[in-house]
């Protein structure tokens, strides 16, 4: 109910120049403009959703670029965190876990959210119903906005619920579905398998093309995995 009641509510306008701008600046394709303009748009709560490798790192870093040339303070969030450092390091968002920034509210006198701020949630689809909840009700407390990045395919919470998928079925999102971190189409392809469980497939491919190499046991696997990386490290220093 809190988040279809901030999906329905205005937040502060952002110049659409800023977007087309910093879309061309980062070179984003025609999915990850169409999600700019949406996250970065009048709503106060938005929603991504991507599979691993569709470039929503860089989606987040020109978004970013665009509520800081606006004047907004951009906060990030992840539950775990690794994955708060990767949104820090592969979109230059300041981040930290959920449960982080939840005892930090809690505490008084420290620094909560403002009508000013935009907080980036990345992979909400782990999150839980009850951390999401508290959120939710931080955020629409405060008057901020809030972006929900993520995949409701991947890792499934550890804690009750599923709300990230439940928030998309309500209020909808923005689809990244061409991958861009790989070039060549044999791996786009099973990239896709891979994010969507299709193990086998995905398997099949890389076989195909030499890349599965098998060992008896798994200590031979680990000294033939040494060996090689040790080779490609002589090959290419950097």
């Amino acid at each position: 109910a809190t988040a279809e009641a901030l999906a329905q509510e205005r937040h502060k306008f952002v110049d659409p120049t800023l977007c087309r701008r910093h879309a061309e600046a980062a070179r984003l394709g025609e999915e990850q403009t169409l999600a700019l303009g949406r996250i970065t748009g009048a709503i106060r709560l938005a929603a991504v959703v991507g599979h691993a490798g569709t470039g929503k790192s860089t989606l987040l870093g020109a978004a970013r670029a665009v509520w800081d040339a606006a004047g907004y303070r951009v906060r990030g969030a992840a539950l775990s965190g690794i994955a708060a450092e990767g949104l820090q390091q592969g979109a230059g968002i300041e981040s930290r876990t959920i449960a982080s920034l939840l005892r930090q509210w809690g505490q008084q006198g420290r620094e909560t959210l403002s009508a000013r701020d935009v907080l980036v949630v990345d992979e909400a689809g782990m999150v839980g119903s009850r951390d999401l909840a508290a959120v939710l009700a931080a955020v629409q407390e405060a008057g901020a906005k809030l972006v929900l990045v993520g995949d409701a395919e991947q890792l499934q919470p550890i804690a009750a619920g599923a709300p990230f998928r439940a928030i998309v079925e309500r209020v909808g999102a923005e689809a990244l579905t061409v991958v861009r971190r790989q070039k060549q189409d044999w791996q786009r392809q099973a990239t896709a398998e891979l994010a969507t469980g299709r193990t086998r497939e995905a398997l099949a491919r890389y076989w195909e093309k030499g890349m599965v190499l098998a060992a008896i046991k798994a200590e031979e696997a680990k000294i033939r995995l040494i060996i090689d990386w040790q080779a490609g490290r002589r090959r290419d220093p950097a």
